[in-house]
């Protein structure tokens, strides 16, 4: 499994998840990454990265999924390299925002609800 905070980290997770739905899965890498959950995992708080929030992946499998204002939504992975280059081309990026500014504006324009009726 990858986490991919695009423009500040890829991080490997080694989880054994084979025996629960995608979206459980999912959903459990959402707790795990965001700060106050209470279900943090140690990537998570040795990384200094932000909670998990819209425009952060999740790769199970081969298979990966961008983390929308509600649900996720099935993504291909030219579409996670495309979007990462959107991000670390944004001005956000070099005017000292960083990638979480980045992301947001890359975000723009684009429906945050993701399609969670095939992922179940």
């Amino acid at each position: 499994m990858i986490v991919k905070y695009p423009g500040l980290l890829t991080q490997k997770l080694r989880r054994e998840n084979k025996q629960f739905p995608i979206l459980q899965i999912l959903e459990n890498v959402f707790a795990e990454w965001n700060g106050g959950s209470g279900q943090e995992c140690p990537e998570f708080m040795a990384s200094n990265c932000y909670s998990m929030s819209s425009g952060n992946f999740v790769c199970i499998s081969g298979e990966w999924f961008k983390c929308m204002s509600i649900g996720w939504k099935r993504v291909t992975a030219l579409e996670v390299q495309e979007f990462e280059h959107k991000v670390i081309n944004s001005p956000f990026y070099f005017n000292g925002n960083g990638a979480w500014r980045a992301v947001q504006e890359a975000n723009a324009g684009e429906s945050m609800r993701g399609d969670l009726g095939d992922l179940e």
